[in-house]
């Protein structure tokens, strides 16, 4: 059992190009009769899994809350009651979207989730505890009654046939879910609050082309990442000044001449028209005729960004479906260039440097005995150790940027938890290695995939501490162009090998896969 909210302010916050929403999850001890195994009996910040399960919520949910909604939402959800039996992460998201129909946030459709497994060839809808312990697939397939919107798993080796098979068994499951909230939110919910919604007005965009529209095509050209932002950043700071500072000349008024201030009028008497030294011609006043005064319009700065910011995406779309190129120069399905340097600390028992194009990680792997594993105290798991773990780490550098340093953020738990789902299938057996496995992964560098970019480093950093896998693994990011007939193509979708990071921005998909040459270990995929 699960009790689940969203809320919204009664005031929109500052106008700004993502979706103010917030997601926790919490799952309390006491739901199985439990406390804490910590010094610390009360429940507080929260721990890896359950922000994992926060990411599972908010990645399904964000793309539906209307565009322009500016009013800070949060979705809370608390587990009251655990039976053992159903593991409550796909309840999660389904609640969530349960809340998110009966409420008046403005939301396109009503959205679930699912768990799917694969026990003895047979693929499970929501499988038991049990179930999953022997499952060689777990996959979280969450969306609407239309189409699939998020897409998580990890497997052993499975072919892409069976994955694509066990999506369309998960989303069947989320069809019959959305049909059945759908009728709730008929019978109960909340008409929408659509007059919240602020969006830009359309003529931006407009007059964005037709300052900068020729400039940001050859911009969006330049190989590489550092001189390609400074000069989208110029152009934007030009658009910014034209269109909230100079102003763009909306129409032209008429304007009468300044009449000096000892010719004003001073007084009505007896509906006549007195004026002192004044031009009077049979009653009328005569006004000289001078040029008209242009009438200026300024736009808020936060709708011109998001116009600009949907303009690149439109080029980008253009450039790849039109001329077959992208920002630094490839085709579709070319990979950047690979270097990886192994050995590079003398004093650790593996590493790695692993460059592919501009983003890079510096992989460590540090071998030890059972008392290193890492430590687990989650309400669903009975296991009390890890022997492999994955840590990843995104420091502001690697993007060019001044942050704040200190606990992990839920990205990177996120990426981290992938790159390592990713590379379990071929850590060895405890009784062939009895060791633990620590793995680090610094991002150096970032322009896009750095969690793949992790896979295949950590993957390489054990080989070099002498760890004997049962294989390799490597992991690559893809990305997808959907309605391609509306930038000159043929209709059918455009899929791009190895995106950068305005690709995954600017695109309508951003899909992680890692395994090698017999099958498929880790998959996650968002459609923006």
């Amino acid at each position: 059992m699960l009790y689940t909210t969203v809320c919204a302010s009664t005031e929109p916050s500052e106008p700004s190009d993502f979706i103010p929403l917030t997601v926790n999850y919490q799952e309390r001890f006491s739901a199985a009769g439990r406390t804490s195994g910590g010094f610390i009996k009360r429940e507080g910040r929260a721990r890896d899994n359950e922000i994992l399960v926060c990411r599972l919520i908010d990645r399904p949910v964000r793309p539906l809350i209307a565009n322009g909604f500016n009013h800070e939402t949060q979705i809370l959800v608390w587990v009251l009651s655990y039976d053992k039996v159903h593991a409550p992460e796909p309840l999660a998201i389904t609640s969530a979207g349960a809340a998110l129909a009966l409420s008046d946030i403005p939301m396109s459709k009503p959205m679930a989730g699912v768990r799917v497994g694969l026990v003895d060839g047979q693929m499970l809808v929501n499988p038991t505890v049990e179930e999953m312990g022997r499952s060689t697939l777990d996959m979280i397939v969450a969306g609407t009654a239309d189409a699939v919107l998020m897409i998580e798993g990890y497997c052993d080796f499975l072919t892409e046939e069976t994955l694509l098979q066990a999506v369309e068994v998960g989303h069947g499951a989320v069809k019959i879910i959305c049909k059945e909230l759908q009728m709730l939110a008929d019978m109960v919910g909340k008409p929408k609050n659509m007059d919240a919604i602020q969006l830009p007005p359309s003529v931006i965009k407009e007059h964005i082309q037709d300052l900068v529209g020729a400039e940001l095509e050859e911009v969006l050209q330049i190989n590489g990442k550092q001189l390609r932002g400074a000069a989208i950043r110029r152009l934007e700071d030009r658009v910014l000044g034209a269109l909230t500072e100079e102003g763009i000349c909306k129409e032209l008024a008429a304007m009468p001449k300044e009449v000096p201030q000892e010719a004003q009028v001073s007084s009505w008497e007896e509906e006549e028209l007195i004026v002192d030294e004044g031009l009077v011609d049979e009653g009328d006043v005569h006004v000289t005729p001078v040029p008209k005064k242009p009438i200026l319009e300024l736009f808020d700065p936060v709708h011109v960004k998001r116009m600009f910011k949907e303009l690149s995406s439109d080029v980008l779309r253009r450039l790849v479906i039109q001329k077959k190129v992208r920002s630094d120069g490839r085709g579709a399905t070319d990979i950047r260039q690979i270097q990886s340097m192994c050995g590079l600390l003398p004093r650790a028992h593996g590493s790695v440097l692993f460059t592919r194009g501009e983003t890079q990680t510096l992989a460590v792997a540090t071998l030890g005995g059972d008392d290193m594993g890492q430590r687990i105290d989650n309400l669903t798991n009975t296991e009390d150790l890890k022997r492999f773990y994955l840590q990843y780490t995104f420091p502001p550098s690697c993007v060019g940027e001044v942050g704040r340093m200190g606990a992990p953020s839920r990205r990177e738990i996120g990426h981290g938890t992938l790159a390592e789902r990713a590379l379990e299938p071929v850590i060895p057996d405890e009784a062939e290695f009895p060791y633990a496995i620590r793995l680090e992964s610094t991002i150096t560098e970032s322009n896009g995939s750095s969690s793949m970019a992790s896979v295949c480093g950590g993957c390489l950093a054990m080989m070099d501490a002498g760890v004997p896998l049962k294989g390799s693994v490597a992991g690559v990011a893809m990305g997808l162009i959907l309605n391609t007939r509306e930038w000159g193509g043929d209709g059918d979708p455009v899929i791009l090998s190895d995106i950068l990071g305005s690709e995954d921005a600017l695109g309508d998909m951003d899909f992680k896969v890692a395994g090698n040459e017999y099958g498929v270990t880790a998959f996650q995929m968002d459609i923006k």
